[in-house]
């Protein structure tokens, strides 16, 4: 009897010649030849069962058209419902068994219907007498999720798309997108566009987990992270409002294990005050009396911050000429414009800091505080002097 796959779905169509059918009016002796000989042929079914051959007689029916291009003739149940982008062949060429995935399918201009294979090794170059297909419908999966395949599981995906394979992607409101680390939104990736089956412009394959091939330049035990526009990085991103998103693991140059993990929004720094006082004009028992033009108080900084400004106030005003403060880092002035009592004037007029970085402070700089210039009648008396600042929370 012929092969399942010749086999037709209308039952009275089954009527060629003992023992590959049951014609009417057969001979009684060739009933049990065409029993025995269907019962061979569901076991032979059976024992590659993951497979189908829709297409038993070669003859005629496939063809190579060239590498890795093979013509198939038409099924009475529709030629583009068993060959769709995604399915797994199982092919024979040249009496070698070549597995591979469909890349493209489509009617040409002369109505053949081509289907390109991507091989898992190898290629197609030579004479096909076999194409098999997967029992498995990668657009209408009996398996959840999508294809459970060698290279993780693949989901085919019909949407009209511009994607490349091994971008990564997230959803957008439905719609199938290039992730980027720009947000928490777009870096929510579900997977990563497959290099094979390759994508068309109608249709991909979504690659959701496990191990990825078909990559370049990867460095083995190197972690890699969302960058933009559906691309990936070995560089973390460290901007205000990035996210860090691991990906994936090389472990060969082409190859890698997917990794999912939620994502790390980096937020700014939470700073807090670091303020630092000082007083000039006070004696041993801490009674005003007249300021004097020299340093006041040295320190050395603990931790890293930014000097933002300034606060302070005098007992006795100076008379006659301003009084003027300043304080230096490491022996150099942070500020553009120093601040100052003015004459007659009990508060400070605020001074106006550097922004060359000469305002910002690491753990060890050593910092002074200074009276650069006193009131001519009244030098003033009490200082009180506050530089203030900000340091990261730790």
């Amino acid at each position: 009897m012929s092969n399942i796959g010749s086999w037709h779905i209308t039952a009275a169509n089954n009527n060629a010649a003992p023992p590959d059918g049951w014609p009417e009016g057969q001979p009684p002796s060739s009933v049990n030849n065409c029993a025995r000989e269907m019962m061979a042929q569901i076991k032979t079914q059976w024992n590659d069962a993951a497979w189908f051959n829709y297409h038993p007689s070669a003859a005629g029916n496939v063809s190579l058209v060239s590498q890795n291009v093979i013509a198939v003739a038409s099924l009475t149940y529709g030629v583009s419902n068993v060959y769709v982008v995604g399915r797994r062949l199982k092919v024979i060429s040249n009496a070698v068994t070549i597995y591979g995935e469909i890349a493209t399918a489509s009617l040409t201009a002369s109505a053949a219907y081509h289907v390109t294979m991507t091989p898992d090794s190898g290629t197609l170059t030579s004479t096909v007498t076999s194409v098999m297909a997967s029992i498995l419908d990668p657009i209408n999966s009996a398996v959840p999720g999508g294809t459970t395949t060698g290279t993780g599981n693949l989901k085919a995906i019909n949407q009209a798309n511009a994607f490349a394979g091994g971008e990564w992607l997230y959803l957008n409101a439905g719609v199938y997108t290039v992730a980027s680390n720009a947000s928490v939104i777009t870096a929510e990736v579900v997977g990563r566009v497959s290099f094979s089956p390759a994508p068309t412009g109608a249709g991909f394959s979504l690659l959701m987990g496990g191990y990825i091939t078909g990559d370049s330049g990867l460095v083995a035990g190197t972690v890699y992270f969302l960058d933009t526009a559906g691309a990936q990085t070995a560089v973390p991103p460290t901007a205000v409002g990035t996210v860090v998103m691991p990906l994936m693991v090389a472990d060969d140059t082409t190859t890698g294990v997917m990794i999912k993990y939620r994502g790390e929004l980096i937020v700014a720094a939470a700073l807090q005050a670091y303020d630092v006082a000082f007083i000039a004009g006070f004696s041993a028992v801490m009674a005003a009396e007249d300021v004097a033009v020299q340093n006041y108080g040295q320190l050395v900084m603990a931790r890293t911050g930014s000097f933002t400004g300034e606060a302070g106030y005098a007992d006795t005003a100076p008379t006659d000429a301003d009084l003027i403060v300043d304080v230096l880092k490491n022996g150099v002035t942070i500020y553009a414009t120093l601040p100052e009592f003015a004459d007659g004037a009990n508060t400070l007029t605020a001074g106006v800091l550097k922004t060359d970085g000469t305002e910002d402070f690491v753990a060890g700089d050593r910092i002074t505080f200074a009276v650069t210039q006193i009131g001519a009648t009244n030098a003033g008396q009490g200082v009180r002097f506050t530089v203030t600042a900000t340091s990261a929370l730790v």
